[in-house]
C-alpha cells in the first residue's frame, strides 16, 4: 500500500459511504505541467464496491499539497435519430441526448426527468406537425390531453405508459415501482419507430399518388 493513502477521502463520491476505501493499485510519480510530483491511487469502496481514481500532489520534496478526484471521460449513448424527428423536434432530440449524458454520469435522479420533458416534447411537436391541436390548443392542453390527440391507440398507450413512469420521476413517492427509467427509453425509441413509419408512408403514398 502507498504510505500516501492516509491522504485519500474516507468518504465515497459514488454513495457517500464514510468508511473503508480499499487501495486497488497505484502508479510510480511522475512530474506535472506545473513541476508538481504527482501519484495516481485506485481505490475501492467496501459498501458499493465501485472504483475511484485520485490525483495526489506534492512539491518536489515530498510535502503533500492536495488530493484531486479523477473526473471520467465518457460517450454518452450513440442513438442516431430519424430525419423525420431531426426536422419535426430538434427541442426532443436536444433534451433526449442531455438526458442520456446525465444518466451516463450517474445523475440517475435527474435523467429520468429529463426523458420525461423529452417525451413531451415529442409529442407536442408530432400532434402540431401532423395539425391535430392548434399552437393556442398545444400551450393549453397539459401532456395527458395532447396524448389523446394521436391518432392511434397503440402511439396513445406507449406514450402515456412513459408519461406515468416519467412523473414518478418527479414524485417522491413512485406510482409504478417496477418500472424505471429504462422503460422510458424503451417505449420512446418505439415511438420513434412509429413516427418514422408513418413518415415513410406518406412519403411512399405522395410518391404513388403524384399524378
Amino acid at each position: 500500500m502507498s504510505e500516501n493513502f492516509m491522504y485519500i477521502p474516507r468518504k465515497c463520491p459514488h454513495c457517500n459511504y464514510s468508511g473503508i476505501q480499499t487501495q486497488l493499485s497505484k502508479t510510480a510519480f511522475f512530474r506535472s505541467h506545473e513541476n508538481e510530483e504527482v501519484e495516481v491511487i485506485v481505490s475501492r469502496c467496501e459498501n458499493c464496491r465501485r472504483a475511484t481514481a485520485y490525483n495526489l500532489f506534492f512539491t518536489s520534496g515530498g510535502s503533500y499539497l492536495r488530493t484531486e478526484l479523477v473526473s471520467p471521460i465518457f460517450s454518452p449513448e450513440n442513438m442516431t435519430f430519424p430525419k423525420s424527428i431531426e426536422k419535426m423536434s430538434p427541442s426532443f432530440i436536444k433534451t433526449y441526448s442531455q438526458a442520456s449524458t446525465a444518466e451516463e454520469i450517474g445523475l440517475s435522479q435527474i435523467a429520468g426527468m429529463g426523458y420525461r420533458k423529452a417525451l413531451e416534447y415529442l409529442v407536442t411537436d408530432f400532434v402540431l406537425t401532423n395539425k391535430l391541436v392548434t399552437k393556442d390548443e398545444s400551450v393549453k392542453l397539459p401532456l395527458s390531453k395532447l396524448i389523446k390527440k394521436l391518432p392511434e391507440e397503440s402511439i396513445r398507450e406507449l406514450a402515456l405508459a412513459s408519461a406515468w413512469i416519467g412523473n414518478d420521476e418527479t414524485h417522491y413517492y413512485r406510482q409504478n415501482p417496477e418500472f424505471q427509467v429504462a422503460d422510458i427509453k424503451e417505449w420512446i425509441r418505439a415511438m420513434i419507430n412509429y413516427i418514422e413509419m408513418k413518415a415513410s408512408i406518406k412519403r411512399a403514398h405522395n410518391l404513388v399518388n403524384k399524378n
